[in-house]
């Protein structure tokens, strides 16, 4: 009687082990499937930008160019393929913790699933901001060429800066409550910097903004005359 009291918690714990065996073995497989068709995937994405010469036609785009810059020489190639491997690897990761079954595994699932549409509509919105900002500095560096105006690419950077800045608030709403407080924190930065440029321009740059404004003026008097 007293053997078989120390014993039974030995024979459940196995009994449990036997029972989900199977299920763990399988969320293995999953993953050690899911790392190796995710690494072909890098790979096949890298090669892709090899044969289409994608690299060097990216760093022409000023974001692109200055991302480069800010990533220290990173290639887009690089990026682009580590996405692909980590989107691919979080479907496998799904389909493992979907095997592995159970009450807490499909409240994460659950959770996990539910973020999707919102991390997609983010990087929607943000890809959508990219490309509204790349036109609008295109523009504006062809209304400011052809009105002779002064330091055309700069301006056309700030508006596309200006742009995709309004772009990344818009999206960043789409994370929900976290989305929301980095929002009033990336406002809070850009009020600040935009107060920062306007002192340093009244005070630092003062000559230079009174010499633009004074062209701006002959240009609108002469297009009168």
């Amino acid at each position: 009687m007293g053997f078989s009291m120390w014993v039974a918690p030995f024979k459940a714990v196995a009994a449990d082990i036997l029972h989900y065996a199977p299920k763990i073995t399988g969320a293995l497989a999953v993953l050690v499937a899911g790392l190796f068709v995710s690494w072909l995937i890098q790979l096949f994405v890298q090669m892709l930008f090899r044969i289409f010469k994608l690299d060097k036609k990216l760093t022409d785009v000023w974001f692109f160019r200055l991302w480069s810059k800010s990533m220290h020489g990173q290639k887009p190639s690089k990026a682009v393929s580590r996405f692909f491997y980590y989107f691919f690897l979080f479907i496998f990761v799904l389909i493992a913790i979907k095997i592995l079954g159970g009450d807490a595994s499909e409240k994460i699932l659950e959770s996990l699933l539910g973020l999707l549409p919102h991390v997609f509509s983010f990087m929607l919105i943000l890809f959508l901001g990219f490309i509204l900002a790349m036109f609008f500095s295109i523009i504006a560096q062809i209304v400011l060429v052809g009105a002779d105006a002064k330091y055309p690419n700069f301006w056309g950077k700030v508006i596309a800066w200006g742009t995709f800045g309004v772009a990344v608030l818009f999206s960043l709403e789409e994370l929900g409550i976290a989305g929301r407080f980095v929002s009033a924190v990336f406002l809070v930065f850009l009020c600040s910097a935009g107060l920062a440029a306007a002192i340093a321009l009244g005070l630092g740059c003062k000559d230079l903004a009174r010499e633009f404004v004074i062209e701006l003026l002959k240009k609108n008097k002469g297009d009168q005359q």
